[in-house]
């Protein structure tokens, strides 16, 4: 199982059609999903879905957007 993140609402809305048709996106804070979703999906084993577009999306490890999120952090 994979959970779909979109980077905005826009790019989220446009995957509302067929199967999601009936979804709407919700959008999470930074903190939220770094202190809380993420943890909880590497221990459940879901993956991640970045990006989907209707066609495919970006997969990418847990530990590998933990990692990347962390390093652009510590920009700010």
């Amino acid at each position: 199982m994979q959970l779909h993140f979109w980077p905005t609402e826009g790019h989220a809305k446009q995957c509302s059609i067929e199967k999601w048709k009936s979804t709407y996106p919700e959008s999470i804070s930074l903190e939220d999903f770094v202190e809380n979703w993420l943890p909880g999906m590497l221990r459940d084993k879901v993956g991640i879905s970045i990006f989907n577009n209707n066609i495919d999306s970006v997969l990418i490890p847990i530990s590998q957007v933990l990692s990347d999120i962390e390093d652009e952090l510590e920009h700010y």
